[in-house]
Order: structure tokens, then C-alpha cells, then sequence
């Protein structure tokens, strides 16, 4: 299974630093292999999007367990390691 990231190609070429922020994206996600790092398999592009084709993880991010637990922030170190 895979995840595909999309972003408009408009936006991109409206904030130069938007534009910084997706090409460091693709040059990190591209050479970085960890298995606490979703890997990128490929990248495509269209007249009107870019899409990063990624692999899929089915697990809670930070954000939405402190959103569910409706708090901001960790107890402790135990409750950082390994959400999901």
C-alpha cells in the first residue's frame, strides 16, 4: 500500500521559500533510509500538481494522540517512544 502526498504546482511557484521547503523535502525523504522514516518511493509531476508517492503506515501521528488524549504535551519520556 502507498500514500500519495499531493501539493498545487501554483502554490509552489507563488512562495519561493514553499518551493524551498517541498525540494528539501524530496532531497531528504530520497536519500534517507530509517525504519522511523516513511520512505519516499517516487516522485511525479503534472501541468498542475506534484505528488510524492509514499509508502503507507497505518498508525496515529503525535498530533492526533495528544489531540485524542486532548492534551498539548507528553508526560514522560516512556509515552514518546514508539506512538503507534
Amino acid at each position: 500500500m502507498f500514500s500519495l502526498k499531493t501539493t498545487e504546482i501554483n502554490a509552489i511557484s507563488k512562495n519561493k521559500e514553499y518551493a524551498s521547503l517541498i525540494l528539501n523535502e524530496k532531497t531528504i525523504m530520497s536519500n534517507v533510509d530509517h525504519p522511523f522514516i516513511i520512505r519516499l518511493t517516487n516522485t511525479y509531476k503534472t501541468k498542475d500538481f506534484l505528488f510524492f508517492l509514499m509508502e503507507y503506515i497505518n498508525r496515529m501521528n503525535l498530533r492526533e494522540y495528544l489531540k485524542q488524549k486532548e492534551r498539548r504535551t507528553l508526560r514522560n519520556l516512556e509515552e514518546a517512544q514508539f506512538l503507534g
